[in-house]
Protein backbone atom coordinates (compact mmCIF):
# COMPACT_ATOMS: atom_id res chain seq x y z
CA UNK A 1 0.00 0.00 0.00
CA UNK A 2 1.52 3.28 -0.97
CA UNK A 3 0.94 6.14 1.23
CA UNK A 4 2.23 10.05 1.47
CA UNK A 5 3.85 12.27 4.32
CA UNK A 6 5.66 14.75 5.26
CA UNK A 7 9.42 14.54 5.87
CA UNK A 8 10.37 15.92 9.44
CA UNK A 9 14.06 14.58 9.96
CA UNK A 10 16.75 12.14 8.88
CA UNK A 11 18.30 9.41 11.23
CA UNK A 12 21.60 8.18 9.56
CA UNK A 13 19.78 6.27 6.57
CA UNK A 14 16.20 6.54 7.05
CA UNK A 15 14.07 9.67 7.65
CA UNK A 16 11.11 10.46 10.14
CA UNK A 17 7.85 11.06 8.05
CA UNK A 18 4.58 12.28 9.51
CA UNK A 19 1.83 10.35 7.75
CA UNK A 20 -0.98 12.21 5.68
CA UNK A 21 -3.63 9.84 6.54
CA UNK A 22 -2.96 7.83 9.80
CA UNK A 23 -6.06 5.78 9.61
CA UNK A 24 -4.35 3.57 6.63
CA UNK A 25 -1.87 2.31 8.89
CA UNK A 26 -4.60 0.36 10.40
CA UNK A 27 -6.04 -1.29 6.97
CA UNK A 28 -2.49 -2.06 5.94
CA UNK A 29 -1.49 -5.83 5.57
CA UNK A 30 1.64 -5.73 6.29
CA UNK A 31 1.37 -3.87 10.08
CA UNK A 32 1.92 -6.10 11.76
CA UNK A 33 5.50 -6.56 10.38
CA UNK A 34 6.11 -3.05 9.77
CA UNK A 35 9.54 -2.13 11.75
CA UNK A 36 9.06 1.41 10.68
CA UNK A 37 6.74 1.68 13.56
CA UNK A 38 3.53 4.32 13.14
CA UNK A 39 4.50 6.12 16.69
CA UNK A 40 1.64 8.12 18.59
CA UNK A 41 2.44 11.65 16.72
CA UNK A 42 1.26 9.65 13.56
CA UNK A 43 5.33 9.46 12.32
CA UNK A 44 7.07 6.20 10.78
CA UNK A 45 10.69 6.17 9.60
CA UNK A 46 11.32 4.83 6.20
CA UNK A 47 14.32 4.05 4.24
CA UNK A 48 15.46 7.00 2.45
CA UNK A 49 17.30 5.77 -0.51
CA UNK A 50 16.28 8.38 -3.08
CA UNK A 51 18.05 11.21 -0.71
CA UNK A 52 14.54 13.06 0.59
CA UNK A 53 14.95 15.85 3.02
CA UNK A 54 13.01 17.37 5.24
CA UNK A 55 9.88 19.51 3.94
CA UNK A 56 9.69 17.47 0.89
CA UNK A 57 6.36 15.40 0.27
CA UNK A 58 6.98 11.98 -0.27
CA UNK A 59 5.44 8.67 -1.39
CA UNK A 60 6.34 5.69 0.90
CA UNK A 61 5.03 1.82 0.82
CA UNK A 62 6.72 -1.82 2.52
CA UNK A 63 7.96 -3.56 -0.37
CA UNK A 64 5.53 -5.80 -1.90
CA UNK A 65 8.38 -8.56 -2.74
CA UNK A 66 9.40 -8.42 0.77
CA UNK A 67 6.12 -9.33 2.72
CA UNK A 68 5.80 -11.31 -0.08
CA UNK A 69 8.37 -13.50 1.37
CA UNK A 70 7.82 -13.12 4.82
CA UNK A 71 4.50 -14.56 4.19
CA UNK A 72 5.85 -17.40 2.14
CA UNK A 73 8.30 -18.30 5.00
CA UNK A 74 5.48 -17.81 7.86
CA UNK A 75 2.97 -20.34 5.91
CA UNK A 76 5.60 -22.72 4.80
CA UNK A 77 6.53 -23.15 8.19
CA UNK A 78 2.91 -23.99 9.81
CA UNK A 79 2.65 -26.21 6.76
CA UNK A 80 6.01 -28.00 7.46
CA UNK A 81 4.71 -28.07 11.29
CA UNK A 82 1.28 -29.57 10.09
CA UNK A 83 2.68 -32.51 7.78
CA UNK A 84 5.69 -32.95 9.87
CA UNK A 85 3.61 -33.89 13.19
CA UNK A 86 1.27 -35.70 11.10
CA UNK A 87 4.18 -38.23 10.19
CA UNK A 88 5.03 -38.35 13.04
CA UNK A 89 1.87 -39.11 14.69
CA UNK A 90 1.07 -41.61 11.82
CA UNK A 91 4.51 -43.15 12.54
CA UNK A 92 3.59 -43.60 16.46
CA UNK A 93 0.54 -44.88 15.58
CA UNK A 94 1.42 -47.84 14.24
CA UNK A 95 2.68 -49.27 17.42
CA UNK A 96 -0.33 -47.98 19.61
CA UNK A 97 -3.67 -49.42 20.13
CA UNK A 98 -5.12 -45.41 19.98
CA UNK A 99 -6.82 -44.99 16.69
CA UNK A 100 -4.48 -44.01 14.18
CA UNK A 101 -6.95 -40.96 12.72
CA UNK A 102 -6.75 -39.38 16.52
CA UNK A 103 -3.12 -39.46 17.18
CA UNK A 104 -2.38 -38.16 13.86
CA UNK A 105 -4.75 -35.29 14.02
CA UNK A 106 -3.49 -34.50 17.69
CA UNK A 107 0.45 -34.81 16.07
CA UNK A 108 -0.74 -32.30 13.27
CA UNK A 109 -2.09 -29.97 16.26
CA UNK A 110 1.09 -30.35 18.03
CA UNK A 111 2.97 -29.60 15.26
CA UNK A 112 1.52 -26.63 14.45
CA UNK A 113 1.46 -24.94 17.96
CA UNK A 114 5.16 -25.99 17.72
CA UNK A 115 5.71 -24.43 14.48
CA UNK A 116 3.34 -21.26 15.39
CA UNK A 117 5.63 -20.75 18.48
CA UNK A 118 8.76 -20.74 16.61
CA UNK A 119 6.54 -18.11 13.58
CA UNK A 120 5.73 -16.03 16.73
CA UNK A 121 9.09 -15.89 18.07
CA UNK A 122 10.93 -15.26 14.28
CA UNK A 123 8.36 -11.88 14.06
CA UNK A 124 9.37 -10.15 17.06
CA UNK A 125 12.83 -10.81 15.61
CA UNK A 126 13.97 -7.29 13.64
CA UNK A 127 15.74 -8.67 10.74
CA UNK A 128 12.29 -10.38 9.69
CA UNK A 129 10.47 -7.48 10.35
CA UNK A 130 9.25 -5.08 7.57
CA UNK A 131 11.17 -1.22 6.72
CA UNK A 132 8.98 1.71 4.60
CA UNK A 133 10.66 2.59 2.18
CA UNK A 134 10.41 5.92 0.30
CA UNK A 135 9.48 5.43 -3.64
CA UNK A 136 9.14 8.91 -5.07
CA UNK A 137 9.44 12.85 -3.97
CA UNK A 138 6.26 14.01 -4.43
CA UNK A 139 7.25 17.92 -4.35
CA UNK A 140 10.16 19.67 -3.10
CA UNK A 141 10.30 21.07 0.15
CA UNK A 142 10.41 25.12 0.10
CA UNK A 143 13.73 24.76 1.27
CA UNK A 144 15.00 22.51 -0.97
CA UNK A 145 13.93 23.86 -3.86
Amino acid sequence: MKEKGLALNKEQDKIRIRISDPGLCKHCNARLFCIGGRASDDTILAYNPIGAEPGDTVEFEIPQSEYNRLMIKIFGLLLLGIIGGSVLGYIISLSSSISQELIIILFALLGLIISGFFVYHNSRKKQNLLFPIITRIIKKGERNE
